[in-house]
Order: C-alpha cells, then sequence, then structure tokens
C-alpha cells in the first residue's frame, strides 16, 4: 500500500505547480484585491523590469547612450517577450516655434551623425527636471533607466502563466551586446518580474537542499549514536512522507510556495522525536525483543505526533492562504510520519529481518554523550532561576500586544543578493524604494485630483509623484493655448499617455516611495482614505502586499491560541485518563516554551512576517511531547517522576539534536527562511526547559 501511495505521489508531484507570483499571495477577500486587478488590467503592469544604466566612476558619453538605444531597438522591436516599454530616450518635450510647434527628444545622443553637437550631460539634466525624472535618472543626472513589460507565456507552465526565463535572457542580452563591449558600465535591475525570476531559482536551490537532506541527517546520526544506519531507515521514512504529501498537493492543485517548498525540513524536525526515542530506547535498555519499543511506544508516539499536527492545523484559523495551506498540509505529514514509523515500520522490519540490527546503536557508542545525558536529567534548576523563568509569563502577557510586524518583498533576499544591492542603488540614487498607483476614478475631476496630489506631496513617505497632470502642463507649458489643446489632445492617444491614462476616464499617478515595508504602505494608505475620499485610492503589488502584512499578527495570535487551546485539552484529557495529578503545574511547564518566544520576539524586536509566524504553531505542537513520553513512562495513578527518570535523558536527546538540525535553515536561499535558525534553536531550548527542569520544578513533591 505504502508502495503503492510513493509511486502515485511521486508520478503527481511532477504536475506540482509553483506560486512565484507577489500578486498570487493576495487572496480574493483581500480589500485591495479587486483595486490590484482592476490596476494590472487598466495600465497592463504585470511582470515589469526596471533598468538602471550607469558608468562606474566616470559620466555616461554619447557612445555609451548609443550602445544602450541599438540595444533596445534590436532586442525589443517586434520581440515576444515584450508588451510595451518606457525609457529615458522616449522622453519627448514641445518647442514652439515661428508658426507651429514641434515634439523633439530630451535625450538625442545623434548616433547617426559623425560630429553631433548634442550635449549629453546637459540633455541628463533636463531629463532630470522633467515630470519623468523621479524615474528615468538619477537625483545628480548620472544614470538612465529603461522599463519593460513583459508578457505573459502563450501557455502557462507549472510556474504560472509568466515565463520567468524571460527576464534571464534579457539580462543576458544585455550583459552580452552592452556591457561585454563596455565593461566599466553597470547594469541594475528591478522590478516584480525580477522578484520572480531569483524567487524560482531561490525555490529550486531549496529543492536541492531536500534532496541533500538524507546525507545531513545520517551525519547527525553518526555523531549523536555512532552509526548511520538508524538514519537510513529514519531518512526513508521522510522521503515516503514527503513524496506522498507533495503528490497529493499536486493532486488537489495545491501550489508549492516559499512555506511548502520547506516542508520537508518542518516535517524532519517535528518528526525526528518520535523515532529518536525509539532509538534511544533500544541504546538505554538491555536487547529484548525488536517488537517492544514500537508497542510501548505507540501510544505515547500518536498523542506526540497528534499534538504536533494540533499546532500545525491550528494555522487554518489564519486570514492567510498560504499559511492554511502549509499548516494543512504539515498536519498531514505529521500524522503520515507516525503511521510511517509505527506501523509500515515494524511491518518493514517483520519482512526484512536483516534491518532490525539497524535501529539498535551499540550500548557503548558515545558514551561521554550518554554522561551528559544522564547528568542533564538529573539537574535540578534552583528555585530562584525557576521563578525568575515562571515570571517570563508575565513579560510574554505585556509583549503580545506589542510584537512588531515589519515585512517588504525584497526582504525574503539577503542584504548581499543582487535584487538587495541593486534595490540600494536605486534607493541611492533615486531617493526612493518602489512605486505605488494613485488612481483616479474620473480623470476630468482635475481640481480635486490636484488637490489630492498636493496634500500627498506632504507626506515624508513620498519621493516624488510622476503625475499625468504634471505631464501635460510640461508639455504645453511653451506653447500657446491653441497649440496646447492640440498637444493635449494628440498626448491622451500616444502609447506613453496609456502609462498614466485609460481610454476611459481613469487615470493615476505613480508615487514613488522612500520606505516600502508594509508598515510605511499602511500608513501611506490610511494617508489616501482620508485624502480622496470615494473619487481616487492608491494600488499596487506593495499595497496589497501590506494588508497581506497586516494580517500576519492577527494570523500569529490567532493560530497561537488555537494551538494553545487544542494542545492543552490533549494533556489535560491524558492526565485525567491515566489519573496523575497536578494539571495546572503541567500547563503551566508545558506552555513555557512558546510564551517565552513571544517575549523574544518583543523584547528583541524581532519582526513577524508570514515565515516566522509559522514558528508559534509549531513550537506549541511540540510543546508537551516530552511531558507526554513522562506521563506514559509513568505507572498510572503515580507521580510523575518515574517518567521523567526514564525519559529525560531521551527527551534531552531529542531537544539537542533539533537544535543543532536547525542549523540547516542557514543553507536556505531566503534570507526570511534562515532568520528562523535561531528562533527554532531558542524555541527547543525552552521547549526543553519547560518540559523537564520547570516540570521537575512544578510537579516533585
Amino acid at each position: 500500500m505504502i508502495c503503492v501511495l510513493t509511486a502515485l505521489g511521486a508520478i503527481s508531484a511532477t504536475n506540482l505547480k509553483v506560486l512565484l507570483s507577489i500578486d498570487d499571495l493576495v487572496d480574493p477577500d483581500f480589500k485591495t484585491y479587486n483595486d490590484l486587478r482592476q490596476l494590472n488590467s487598466a495600465f497592463a503592469d504585470k511582470n515589469d523590469l526596471f533598468l538602471v544604466v550607469s558608468a562606474k566612476d566616470r559620466e555616461l558619453n554619447r557612445s555609451d547612450l548609443c550602445t544602450v538605444q541599438k540595444w533596445i531597438v534590436n532586442e525589443v522591436d517586434g520581440r515576444e517577450p515584450y508588451r510595451k516599454m518606457f525609457s529615458a530616450f522616449g522622453v519627448q518635450r514641445t518647442l514652439e516655434t515661428e508658426k507651429s510647434w514641434k515634439i523633439e527628444s530630451v535625450l538625442n545622443p545623434e548616433c547617426e551623425k559623425q560630429n553631433p553637437v548634442s550635449d549629453i550631460a546637459s540633455e541628463l539634466k533636463q531629463l532630470q527636471t522633467s515630470p519623468w525624472g523621479a524615474s528615468i535618472t538619477s537625483k545628480d543626472a548620472q544614470d538612465i533607466a529603461i522599463s519593460f513589460y513583459l508578457n505573459d507565456s502563450l501557455t502557462p507552465s507549472r510556474y504560472g502563466h509568466f515565463d520567468v526565463a524571460a527576464v534571464g535572457q534579457v539580462m543576458q542580452s544585455f550583459k552580452n551586446e552592452v556591457t561585454d563591449h563596455i565593461p566599466d558600465l553597470q547594469a541594475h535591475f528591478a522590478g516584480v518580474a525580477l522578484h520572480q525570476y531569483y524567487l524560482k531559482e531561490g525555490l529550486d536551490q531549496t529543492t536541492i537542499i531536500n534532496a541533500t537532506l538524507p546525507a545531513i541527517v545520517l551525519v547527525l546520526f553518526w555523531l549523536f549514536f555512532g552509526d548511520i544506519r538508524p538514519g537510513i531507515l529514519f531518512s526513508a521514512t521522510i522521503i515516503i512522507a514527503s513524496v506522498i504529501v507533495y503528490g497529493l498537493m499536486a493532486a488537489l492543485n495545491c501550489p508549492l510556495d516559499i512555506l511548502t517548498n520547506i516542508l520537508t525540513l518542518m516535517l524532519v524536525l517535528s518528526s525526528l522525536e518520535d523515532f529518536l526515542f525509539i532509538l534511544h530506547h533500544n541504546w538505554s535498555h538491555e536487547r529484548s525483543s525488536w517488537r517492544r519499543p514500537f508497542r510501548r511506544l505507540l501510544m505515547p508516539g500518536f498523542f506526540t505526533s497528534f499534538t504536533t499536527a494540533l499546532g500545525f492545523i491550528s494555522l487554518y484559523a489564519a486570514d492567510l492562504a498560504i499559511i492554511r495551506r502549509f499548516g494543512v498540509f504539515a498536519a498531514i505529514a505529521s500524522i503520515l510520519e507516525w503511521g510511517l514509523v509505527f506501523v509500515f515500520l515494524p511491518a518493514l522490519l517483520n519482512r526484512f529481518p536483516y534491518f532490525r540490527a539497524w535501529l539498535e546503536p551499540h550500548p557503548s557508542a558515545r558514551p561521554a554523550l550518554r554522561k551528559w545525558l544522564e547528568a542533564a536529567t538529573r539537574y535540578r534548576v534552583s528555585k530562584p532561576i525557576c521563578i525568575a523563568l515562571l515570571a517570563m509569563y508575565a513579560v510574554s502577557a505585556v509583549g503580545i500586544s506589542r510584537l512588531h510586524v515589519s515585512d517588504a518583498p525584497a526582504n525574503i533576499f539577503p542584504k548581499n543578493h543582487i535584487i538587495s544591492r541593486d534595490l540600494d542603488f536605486v534607493q541611492k540614487s533615486r531617493g526612493w524604494e518602489s512605486q505605488v498607483s494613485l488612481v483616479f476614478d474620473d480623470f476630468s475631476m482635475e481640481n480635486e485630483n490636484r488637490a489630492a496630489l498636493a496634500k500627498l506631496r506632504e507626506d515624508p513617505n513620498v519621493a516624488a509623484i510622476e503625475s499625468p497632470y504634471d505631464v501635460e502642463d510640461y508639455l504645453t507649458k511653451p506653447l500657446n493655448e491653441e497649440h496646447a489643446s492640440l498637444v493635449r489632445q494628440l498626448w491622451r492617444t500616444t502609447p506613453a499617455a496609456r502609462r498614466l491614462v485609460t481610454e476611459g476616464e481613469t487615470a493615476r499617478a505613480l508615487v514613488y516611495l522612500k520606505k516600502t515595508d508594509t508598515a510605511s504602505i499602511a500608513e501611506l494608505r490610511n494617508t489616501t482614505t482620508k485624502l480622496c475620499g470615494e473619487h481616487c485610492h492608491i494600488a499596487g503589488t506593495l499595497v496589497s502586499y501590506a494588508e497581506f502584512g497586516d494580517r500576519v499578527l492577527s494570523t500569529l495570535l490567532e493560530s497561537l491560541a488555537v494551538s494553545l487551546f487544542l494542545v492543552s485539552c490533549a494533556i489535560v484529557y491524558l492526565l485525567k485518563a491515566r489519573g496523575h495529578d497536578h494539571i495546572f503545574a503541567t500547563l503551566v511547564s508545558a506552555m513555557w516554551g512558546p510564551w517565552m518566544m513571544i517575549s523574544v520576539f518583543w523584547l528583541f524586536q524581532f519582526p513577524v512576517t508570514y515565515v516566522t509566524c509559522t514558528l508559534a504553531s509549531i513550537v506549541v505542537g511540540l510543546s508537551g511531547d516530552n511531558t507526554i513520553q513522562y506521563l506514559f513512562a509513568s505507572p498510572a495513578r503515580s507521580g510523575l517522576t518515574t517518567g521523567v527518570l526514564r525519559q529525560g535523558a531521551a527527551s534531552v536527546q531529542v531537544s539537542t539534536m533539533m537544535i543543532v538540525l536547525s542549523l540547516i535553515f542557514l543553507t536556505s536561499y531566503f534570507a526570511s527562511v534562515k532568520s528562523l535558525t535561531p528562533l527554532f534553536m531558542l524555541g527547543f531550548l525552552f521547549t526543553l526547559i519547560g518540559d523537564l527542569w520547570l516540570f521537575k520544578f512544578l510537579t516533585e513533591d
């Protein structure tokens, strides 16, 4: 049966879709969902790729600009990937003549002339003072920019409608045709399309890490048990569980994303416990029937897996689909892993007796480790320290309402990543990080719209605004009224106008922002709501992502409350069923770890993001697992000391291995996933402190 499910899962997993677009993170019930969809439809903003060209340690010259202009003509003209483009070469101005008027390019390097008369430096300065100056050149007019808008693919792939390979082709083409010929020219890329390109690269790398995970597990088992054979069996169960779960995701049309892509890593951490308790039983007890540890640990293993699944399933209370998906499939994986360890593995060992010895580490292996585990189990934390640790509940109670929510799409990449470096260049050269759109429902309401723009310019987070009214003023300023009217009519029919004004009455201004974290965007959204009333609103990927961020804290608190309640109910049930007392003390010790993590988030101002908010439910799900093992290891209707003595060393070893295994997150491509490393290490440490030492302090008579 398992073989059949694994085969079906492997076949199904080949059709697993991958979520790359930031816009796809926006759920249909978001307030900004329709605004984002309408913006993309009206202004064809999807898949933008922003390119800034600068010269290293010198100014741009005519030869540089001619090379770039030639590349644009050869690259873009009639090519399938490009939907539209806007560049510094497309900026025009009007001039009044003696009898009429004319339009000419502001930036004209006169590449066709042998002896050009154009002054490149002067023309770049004029670009900087135009309505487009905030984006198409730097504050000191030392570079030029091109905005590409790329088409979706004709045939959608597993990565969605947009083929991110087109981004790589553009970057490679620019390198081949421009920077290879002029080495001191520099290209700086930004935009949503670039984000998707590197997101795919990161997901691909994480898949490779998942594939190498068994080798890492083998090393870990050798370090702790002096034998890699148990690691082979454990890795086999993890691989089978992962294949089945990813196959199920594909069958249910659920996409792979930055969270579900680390599902295997999460599964290893959450499932290691059951397997290690079996190994530790064989390691520390006299040889007996190979079935004995499975039978003895079957029920406690079920309840520890069950509480882990409860922690994961609590994420279904989240307001975000990406977190709900992760929670559901992580819960399924946890229960599946229990079945593989306690049902499939015994059946395998029964059928193939040769492998039974693989679960029996040599008793004399790692003697120093065994002594340390026994010493840690016997260790008693002093009363003042225990009271101080319990006082952290009060700190967490204060901190839970003061958690810091801050995120931005670019934050998932490390500071030394090319996206972060190029974004830093854009910010320093232009004074802004990205832009959102202020959308006007009626372009003809000029007075009201101009008033809103004037007020918005006063916002400290607004670096610049590119407004259709400013463009019309710029184009008509040198002209008399008759010529100005003609220019307005002509401009509104051009592709350049479609960037800001639709063929209907809808228009927008591009608002360039100094800070793009979710808190800053949420504040800007509140400001524009007061300014606009019903006639305008802000929209864009960053605006919807900010609403995404707003829901993260509620997701954390709701899932934390649900998981604490469910896991507490399970522990109370077991205490009652086995006739043990100390219900309150047991709950206080079991839940101390998750509550301590709240203190860490608050005291160290660690930002809450959609990645880190999954941590709470995982830690809660694992909290109390050691307590459950102590309950089952203690005789019914008696004290719990016996259980602590029998399983305390195993719980210390489990937590230690989990802490070491958490270092795997450091290998992640994504900064947001790397940030989980210290959090998981602290979470597992705090869980052990609560489950073992505080538990002993509170329950010993």
